[in-house]
């Protein structure tokens, strides 16, 4: 065999596994997967691989022996590398309150509000994940966007006695545009 046709057949070879691997890496950065981390009791859903969550404690809401006029606040901020849209929802819900109309929700993002409400029940989204926001979320890659959750307990003229020692828990998530 001769030089020149050694040459070409070592060349093509070197384009086929130059264009295979070029295939593979953008395959690999266009897949969407779903992943939780966890470490230093901090714990995170994360949408793709290029998005993260970062909570100021943890992203879970729980909360016990509330009185009536008491208010609970979780804060926390999205940021993301790529262009994404997505609820905040909440998931693994827990209320024991009886007049669960007496527990109320409003999200913001950036002191705006987004979403409000009675805090959901257990029973409220079939199965037990509720988007706490109406509309749908848009993020561009490199930026950053802060929430405030805040829970109330309405101080009523009814007798609230009923919900002394009650609790209401959850997770906060994200949850994608396709879900």
């Amino acid at each position: 065999m001769s030089e020149n046709k050694k040459t070409l057949i070592i060349s093509i070879i070197a384009v086929v596994v130059f264009i295979a691997s070029i295939a593979a890496v953008s395959f690999a950065f266009y897949t969407t997967t779903t992943k939780t981390e966890t470490g230093d009791n901090l714990e995170h859903s994360v949408i793709t691989e290029n998005v993260e969550t970062s909570l100021t404690e943890d992203n879970v809401v729980q909360i016990e022996n509330m009185i009536p006029g008491d208010t609970f606040t979780k804060t926390f901020s999205v940021k993301s590398s790529v262009n994404l849209s997505y609820h905040i929802a909440i998931s693994d819900i827990t209320n024991t309150f009886t007049s669960t109309g007496d527990i109320t929700y409003d999200l913001k993002e950036n002191g705006v509000s987004i979403g409000s409400g009675t805090f959901p029940t257990s029973q409220t989204g079939g199965e037990g994940s509720v988007n706490l926001n109406t509309n749908l979320i848009t993020i561009n890659g490199g930026e950053t966007k802060n929430y405030t959750l805040t829970v109330t307990y309405k101080n009523t003229a009814e007798d609230q006695r009923a919900d002394m020692g009650k609790k209401i828990s959850g997770k906060i998530y994200l949850r994608s545009a396709t879900e």
